[in-house]
């Protein structure tokens, strides 16, 4: 839904109110589309109204509406009372697999993680199915290190619906941080083919490509990157370091110039452009990258390491003469 037609449908649901000031369903729903709105404050109000004006003898009611309230008090990190209400939310209705799945969430954000992973194990007994438990709980594992439980969960993300290619991203990103670059490739491909238009595979795709050295292949996927997001910095970086690596040294400083206009601060791409600069022996240009990246980055021991090399070379050079 569109921004204006939220807009339509708080107007729709304050309208209601004026004629039924009680209502607890117009004061949950317009809470709910304040809560996408991240109007936080105008969602906490709706909520609690909800629960005040809510008949009684409606525990699972409640409790869907405490687990809401929690929700929007965790947006706001007041923790303990987010923590408050999801609690009753479980004491209302302890068959409430949503609100187990929220305080998973809320003891992971606190880095609780002992407790999370007790409420994700509880919410999955009441919701075997439930996706996006798998998907926190598999990002908690992968904070812990605990990678073969990681890939448990997020396999079961794809098992339990094979046709959505955000799970077969999280996998892909998943053995890209390890680089596992041939399984995170083939993860990347089924994104495409679920979703041709899907820029972020294209980009993962070419970096794993790269870091494969398949330089050709990287560069036809950093191209349609750029066809579809002209301006996307990274996709002329990953492109610029793919064609230095094939001793293309003028496209990598076409590709890096670009990067560093798209994005002045990035420290990675004047370094990298100070190594093609050092490769085409334009020694003063490559200094000055390496200073540029030392600025924008103090603690570069490789900037500091190729400037203190070719000082050295320079000054060799200069007693030669």
């Amino acid at each position: 839904m569109k921004a204006g037609r939220y807009e339509d449908a708080i107007r729709a649901y304050s309208q209601a109110l004026v004629f039924n000031p009680v209502n607890w369903i117009t004061y949950s729903n317009r809470g709910q589309v304040y809560f996408i709105l991240r109007k936080y404050e105008q969602a906490l109000h709706d909520y609690s109204q909800a629960i005040a004006c809510l008949p009684p003898k409606q525990e699972d009611v409640l409790s869907s509406l405490y687990r809401s309230r929690g929700s929007v008090y965790a947006a706001l990190k007041e923790h303990q009372r987010a923590l408050h209400d999801y609690n009753q939310a479980i004491t209302l209705d302890p068959k409430n697999a949503a609100a187990y799945t929220s305080r998973g969430d809320l003891h992971s954000d606190l880095k609780e993680y002992e407790q999370a992973l007790r409420d994700y194990e509880l919410a999955l007994a009441l919701d075997p199915q439930n996706t996006f438990v798998y998907n926190n709980r598999g990002s908690l594992y992968v904070t812990l290190k605990e990678y073969e439980r990681a890939l448990h969960d997020f396999n079961q993300l794809i098992a339990l619906d094979p046709k959505d290619g955000t799970s077969y991203m999280r996998r892909g990103n998943f053995y890209f941080d390890l680089k596992e670059y041939e399984l995170a490739l083939r993860d990347y491909e089924q994104v495409i083919a679920l979703d041709p238009k899907n820029v972020q595979a294209y980009f993962k795709r070419g970096e794993s490509y790269r870091h494969l050295q398949h330089y050709a292949q990287a560069v036809r996927d950093y191209d349609l990157v750029i066809n579809f997001r002209p301006e996307a910095d990274v996709a002329y970086h990953g492109r610029g370091l793919a064609y230095a690596m094939q001793q293309q040294y003028e496209q990598a400083v076409r590709d890096f110039n670009q990067a560093i206009a798209l994005n002045p601060k990035d420290a990675q791409a004047y370094f990298n452009r100070g190594l093609v600069y050092e490769n085409l022996r334009q020694y003063k240009l490559a200094l000055r990258d390496y200073d540029q990246a030392l600025a924008l980055n103090p603690r570069d021991t490789r900037a500091y390491s190729h400037k203190e090399d070719l000082y050295q070379l320079l000054r060799q050079r200069g007693r030669r003469r």
